[in-house]
């Protein structure tokens, strides 16, 4: 038995515990300091839940209570199950009961030396194995968080590679499609080099460049928020004015889609601390999701308002609304919905939603609408724990921006 080996003694008798503890400093008297002995069940399991000792010394044949009772009880604990338990015992005992009512193995008395260094040995030669093999997978863990951080490093190299030299020729077509729509080439060709071709067309294929440039920024970005920590910048905002800022901002957007989007913020609606840039990223988003995912003429209602120990944002449509599978699946990474096919994207927009929702503390939801359209919300909390009602919304004061 190495002195590192930690003993736990549950006996009432004085003659056993004088037993035991002579007999380990017989052999070196260090090793008495090592055992802990105690004479109630309650104070053994107070005492292994609390130092984790290696193994019990049980006496088998206690004066207060029945020992194999007491053995029993041990192992109904979830920490003790597990715990090797050796029993003290006469030359006669039922061995059989012993083993049922959870005994490991068992030392007669009285104690020979040899025999407890025999059945204690096994324990540290347990305890150096599970070392050795903890250190293993530990260095195993380092060297695949080192092989992760180096291709995490190579892909996104290769990203930002593949986006130059993607983003490179776009930009060339672009150019090309707005000087054409500007009328700028007809001073350098003739009009039998030129070829007619209609304003939509070009339009278009502007609209084309447009979005493919910015699927490459969102490929880099999404990147960038997936492999690496969200970092916020956290400040009092007012969401109401966010919201506003926000809305404002994508008026072009709504004109073009014939939208109709209409802002409600709830009076005194107190300030919240956010990250204003990430906040305003997960608005425009969600009313930009309405738009592209139902046809023009959607009316968009953003609600803002405070619902306990949380500010609540609302974004309704009353468009085509979302399939109940849709519903459970949207925010997952990568996800995207049934109508997909008629929109371009990545499918990144509502994980990265969500990301910088949980981020702040606050949750992000979805949900059909009884009388059509999608509704999604979020929660940007007072305090870390908070959920939010899907409560009818109070009287608000409006903010029209319509197309």
């Amino acid at each position: 038995m190495q002195h590192s080996t930690r003993i736990l003694l549950l006996t009432d008798r004085p003659a056993v515990r004088a037993e035991v503890l002579e007999l380990l400093a017989s052999v070196d008297r260090s090793l008495t300091n090592h055992v802990t002995v105690v004479e109630e069940v309650g104070t053994a399991i107070a005492h292994a839940q609390l130092y984790f000792p290696e193994a019990i010394l049980l006496d088998g044949a206690l004066d207060s209570s029945d020992s194999f009772q007491v053995c029993e009880t041990l192992r109904q604990q979830p920490t003790l199950k597990l715990l090797p338990i050796f029993m003290l015992v006469e030359a006669a005992f039922d061995r059989a009961e012993g083993f049922r009512r959870g005994m490991t193995d068992f030392l007669l008395r009285p104690l020979e030396w040899q025999e407890v260094q025999q059945r204690l040995n096994p324990l540290q030669k347990f305890k150096d194995d599970a070392g050795q093999a903890i250190a293993q997978l530990h260095q195993q863990l380092q060297n695949r968080e080192q092989s992760l951080a180096q291709a995490n490093e190579s892909l996104k190299l290769l990203l930002h590679a593949v986006s130059h030299d993607l983003r490179n020729p776009v930009l060339g077509m672009q150019m090309v499609f707005q000087n054409l729509l500007n009328g700028a080439c007809q001073n350098h060709w003739t009009e039998e080099e030129m070829i007619p071709v209609p304003r939509s067309f070009l339009e278009r294929m502007v609209e084309g460049s447009d979005r493919h440039l910015d699927l490459m920024s969102t490929l880099i970005d999404s990147h960038s928020k997936v492999t690496r920590p969200l970092v916020l910048h956290p400040e009092r905002v007012d969401l109401g004015t966010l919201a506003s800022t926000a809305l404002q901002e994508l008026e072009p957007w709504f004109r073009k889609n014939q939208a109709t989007v209409t802002l409600q913020v709830s009076p005194n609606l107190p300030s919240v601390k956010a990250d204003p840039v990430q906040i305003s990223r997960v608005l425009k988003h969600l009313a930009e999701n309405a738009l592209k995912h139902n046809p023009p003429g959607v009316q968009l209602q953003v609600v803002a308002y405070s619902d306990g120990d949380a500010l609540c944002c609302v974004v309704q449509d009353d468009g085509q609304g979302i399939s109940a599978d849709d519903c459970d699946r949207l925010f997952r990474l990568s996800q995207r919905g049934d109508r997909a096919g008629h929109t371009f994207g990545l499918g990144l927009g509502l994980y990265l939603c969500q990301q910088i929702v949980q981020a702040h503390g606050g949750t992000i939801q979805v949900a059909n609408v009884p009388e059509g359209g999608a509704r999604f919300w979020f929660t940007l909390p007072h305090i870390a724990s908070c959920t939010c009602k899907t409560a009818v919304v109070p009287g608000n004061q409006e903010l029209s921006l319509q197309s």
